[in-house]
């Protein structure tokens, strides 16, 4: 069996080259390289940030460091919120690179990891009252749009976390954070190309029921640098 000199998972290539990969002649700008993915990542979305499919949410001040989208139901409605996770991090990290792992003999030919995100859990921040909500789902999409030269088409969603139910909840004081699990290793770090990301969060008031929805986040693992 070949031997194997294993490089630090961080490196640090040439500024002009990539010394790990001699054969390479593609200057590389000193970046760093990670073959491995950071985890625990999160990022939340507070009320102030979020898209919403209706102006009857309204940011609103509930005293010292408590804010949020807030609305008191005067009928059954439905609203739609979503987080475009292209407003909270930089999410396409494209490689093409070679690692190149030192054998015995030359060099690998390993390839660069995939880079961006993998999702391990979305959550919401809120507070229901009066009333229980109807219902309430949280979904996590990849959403392509066209790419240059390309017919126009619709922006096309693919699901990373189908719309799933959210426990509903009667009156409660303060905030609760609810949160879905997703399974990791069935995704992929992407790096499609004029692509977002979007957590959406849907709900349905019951007639009497009071809102106050504080944010909608992610927990992840990372594979940026």
């Amino acid at each position: 069996m070949a031997s194997l000199i294993k490089a630090a998972d961080t490196r640090f290539s040439h500024p002009a080259f990539d010394e790990w990969n001699p054969a390479s002649q593609l200057p590389q700008g000193g970046r760093l390289l990670s073959d491995g993915a950071h985890v625990d990542g999160m990022l939340f979305a507070t009320g102030g940030g979020l898209e919403s499919s209706s102006s009857n949410l309204v940011w609103t001040r509930n005293g010292a460091s408590d804010w949020s989208l807030n609305r008191t139901a005067s009928g059954a409605e439905t609203y739609y919120v979503r987080a475009n996770l292209a407003d909270m991090a930089f999410v396409r990290t494209g490689e093409t690179q070679i690692i190149d792992d030192i054998i015995e003999g030359g060099f690998s030919g390993k390839a660069m990891p995939d880079k961006g995100l993998e999702l391990t859990d979305v959550f919401v921040v809120w507070g229901v009252g009066v009333a229980a909500l109807t219902s309430a789902t949280l979904r996590f999409s990849k959403v392509q749009y066209p790419l240059p030269g390309a017919a126009a088409a619709a922006p096309s969603a693919t699901d990373i976390l189908a719309a799933t139910a959210v426990p509903s909840l009667v009156t409660n004081t303060n905030y609760v954070t609810q949160k879905l699990a997703i399974a990791t290793g069935s995704q992929v770090f992407n790096k499609a190309d004029l692509a977002e990301y979007e957590l959406e969060l849907a709900f349905v008031m019951a007639n009497t029921g009071t809102i106050k929805l504080a944010g909608i986040g992610c927990h992840f693992n990372f594979n940026f640098n």
